[in-house]
């Protein structure tokens, strides 16, 4: 309740040079036990790019959104892969990929509070990581093709990256 009433505020957030690769690390630490008991093989490939500009605490609730989506999306196991980039447009990119069943037509349209695909789901997750990283200059978008969703959380680079 409380990181939803922050951002349906628009607290201010403060920013810093954020290592992405570390934030990618912490998370895969964090969903290491769950995916392995849910038969769901992590792979994790930091790649050489400068600090975001962002909020750590706050990205790195977004990214564990997105992993804990991906695991969840994968009841019967499967591969998630996670991975840092540079973008063609010069942004920062964090990768979130599974081989789950694929994204549903209302989320890929972008649906948004209370739903959710989950029987006990509140349909905050996304809404929430969205907001997280546009008011931070950031975007998130979420590719899916029959089996499988690609989350792609984009930042700018720190200026003093």
């Amino acid at each position: 309740v409380r990181d939803l009433l922050i951002q349906a505020r628009g607290e201010a957030i403060a920013t810093s040079a954020v290592d992405l690769n570390l934030l990618l690390a912490e998370s895969a630490r964090t969903f290491e036990t769950t995916a392995a008991r849910q038969g769901v093989a992590m792979t994790v490939s930091p790649a050489t790019i400068p600090k975001a500009r962002g909020d750590a605490g706050a990205l790195g609730q977004a990214l564990d959104n997105l992993v804990a989506n991906a695991i969840e999306a994968m009841p019967e196991g499967g591969a998630l892969h996670l991975s840092t980039g540079l973008g063609r447009d010069g942004q920062v990119e964090v990768v979130i990929a599974d081989t789950g069943g694929g994204l549903p037509a209302p989320v890929k349209a972008g649906a948004g509070l209370f739903f959710s695909t989950k029987p006990r789901g509140t349909g905050l997750g996304l809404v929430l990581t969205r907001r997280i990283l546009e008011r931070q200059a950031g975007s998130l978008s979420l590719e899916s093709v029959g089996r499988g969703t690609r989350a792609v959380m984009r930042l700018p680079v720190a200026a003093e990256a």
